[in-house]
């Protein structure tokens, strides 16, 4: 009663406790079956659970370019080969517990530990990136795109992270090559208004807004 603040945060902490245990009671919830690490779900939990505990945390997202031609062309079970592959050299520069498997070809390294040196797993990345794959016998280039931001410094929520992650690839791709984006406050405030001038033209002409002369 005399300190209201206090119970909050350790009610949260005791909550973000529980969920953890939940996870790893059902840890195939939280695992990509193909790649053999955490999955978009588990990103959820841990990015809630740093939050309320109010930790300090660094996002990496990762966007790979070339596993649809290779889908397209030399087939899914290949391209589900360099993936794995590519998820394995993630967990050895990150540690296992820091990589997720987002959605298609994008991954996220995220962490809250300050000793982490990003500059160091950005450079490796890239190192990687500018070699070859080997793929049912050829040899494969992937273009690499990368992005980078912390909490609370440049985002405030979960929204903000995963539409800073699309904004920061799709600002990377119109650049053109292989690029490290880093996020900030500026891009985010800039694709959330192309996003909105976007939906208030496709509204407008859907409802006959316009009159053309």
């Amino acid at each position: 009663m005399m300190f209201e603040g206090l119970l909050i945060i350790q009610f949260m902490i005791s909550v973000s406790v529980l969920v953890l245990y939940l996870s790893l009671e059902n840890p195939e919830n939280y695992m990509d079956r193909i790649l053999h690490i955490f999955n978009n779900k588990a990103f959820i939990e841990v990015f809630n659970v740093y939050t309320a505990t109010k930790k300090k945390f660094v996002i990496l997202g990762i966007e790979i370019g070339g596993i649809k031609y290779i889908n397209e062309n030399l087939g899914v079970i290949a391209g589900n080969t360099v993936m794995r592959e590519i998820a394995s050299f993630f967990k050895s520069v990150a540690g296992r517990k820091n990589v997720f498997h987002m959605s298609g070809s994008q991954f996220v390294i995220m962490s809250s530990d300050q000793s982490i040196e990003w500059d160091d797993i950005i450079d490796r990345i890239s190192d990687r990136f500018s070699g070859v794959f080997e793929c049912s016998g050829m040899e494969i280039t992937l273009a690499v795109n990368m992005c980078i931001f912390s909490y609370p410094e440049v985002v405030s929520n979960m929204e903000d992270a995963i539409d800073l992650l699309e904004y920061s690839f799709k600002h990377a791709k119109e650049i053109g090559g292989s690029r490290i984006v880093h996020g900030d406050k500026e891009l985010l405030a800039k694709g959330k208004r192309e996003t909105q001038i976007i939906y208030m033209l496709g509204k407008a002409i859907k409802e006959d807004g316009f009159c053309v002369h």
